[in-house]
């Protein structure tokens, strides 16, 4: 892969989904390895998409309906525990990231596809129903926010330019739930919760993982999908962070 002249690719990967499982990154190193990915989709002609599934060390996304209105605690306590805040120009409000928590960027370009984006959207919110079905909870969504019985277990955020695709959703597999609460989570639902807490077991992220490739193939329409650890291009940025346990 390429991003200057020719990137030559093998039939195989013009109808095909490649899925980069990444591990802990922080969010300046994703989302630049976002943007050179949709850079090259753009000029691309084929139907080749990507996916990032990620999880974050402790910090604070801030979409298009968020303010820092949403912040429980204040910003100066906020540094005090090494929480960044992100300004990101996705839709929704304002959510909390740490590990334990599943991220996904969907990098697809919707023409060629053949996908508007309320339908793109609207397939997201169902992907993301399905897996935690998988993982024998029970949602609904409300305003794009993943709900369960528990309290909000994930939400859906996405961003497009040039018909290319743009972060997301976010699942809470088994983050810290006392951090994900220094946020409201922007509608009715009383508190945060996650896949674990909903079932009182613990629930495997590998296959959180797994599920959520599966149902993005099927639901954007793929004839295959290919399975990478890491990416070449990734460039991780070194920053002191607290370990909440």
């Amino acid at each position: 892969m390429t991003l200057s002249g020719t990137s030559i690719w093998p039939d195989s990967a013009k109808n095909s989904l490649e899925v980069h499982s990444l591990g802990i990154v922080d969010l300046p190193s994703l989302i630049a390895l976002q943007d050179r990915i949709a850079f090259e989709i753009s000029g691309r002609e084929d139907r080749s998409g990507t996916v990032l599934l990620y999880e974050c060390p402790p910090a604070v996304t801030v979409g298009r309906e968020g303010s820092y209105a949403d912040f429980l605690i204040d910003r100066e306590q906020l540094e005090q525990q090494l929480i960044n805040i992100h300004w990101l120009p996705r839709g929704g409000s304002s959510q909390v990231h740490a590990p334990g928590q599943l991220c996904v960027s969907v990098i697809v370009p919707l023409d060629r596809l053949q996908i508007d984006v309320l339908d793109y959207r609207t397939r997201l919110e169902e992907v993301a129903q399905r897996v935690c079905k998988d993982m024998h909870v029970t949602t609904q969504v409300h305003n794009s926010r993943l709900v369960s019985r528990t309290g909000q277990v994930g939400a859906v955020g996405i961003l497009v330019k040039s018909d290319v695709t743009y972060y997301g959703l976010s699942i809470n597999v088994q983050p810290n739930l006392d951090l994900m609460r220094i946020c409201h989570t922007g509608g009715e639902e009383p508190r945060h919760s996650s896949l674990s807490a909903d079932t009182m077991k613990h629930t495997p992220m590998s296959g959180v993982r797994e599920s959520l490739a599966r149902h993005l193939t099927k639901s954007l329409g793929y004839e295959s999908r290919h399975w990478y650890t890491g990416h070449p291009l990734l460039v991780r940025t070194k920053k002191k962070v607290h370990v909440y346990s």
